[in-house]
């Protein structure tokens, strides 16, 4: 399973694609310096067109969530039906890790 002594194969592959993204990198800002005019206009051309779908297609916002046939949504129902005076009521969920680690 060693490559190298000390290095596993995979350390060595990850090591290979930094070496390419950095080659492509450094590819892709060669090619914009010697075309500058070119990706200038193209970046204009996309912030132009940014710019039109935000004048002609209006955002929304919406800060409600549905998700429907769920268990909780048919005991809010119930509640509504039963207790009217504690419909549209809001809850917060936590959701944590049981070894208290991320969640990803």
């Amino acid at each position: 399973m060693l490559d190298t002594p000390g290095r596993r194969r995979s350390a060595a592959r990850r090591d290979e694609k930094e070496c390419l993204r950095s080659h492509a990198l450094y590819r892709w800002g060669r090619f914009a310096a010697g075309h500058a005019g070119r990706v200038l206009a193209v970046w204009a051309v996309v912030v132009l067109a940014v710019l039109a779908l935000l004048v002609t297609q209006r955002p929304s916002i919406s800060t409600s969530l549905t998700m429907s046939g769920t268990a909780s949504e048919q005991v809010l129902a119930t509640l509504t039906d039963k207790l009217p005076a504690a419909a549209g009521t809001q809850g917060t969920v936590a959701i944590t890790a049981t070894d208290g680690g991320r969640i990803d």
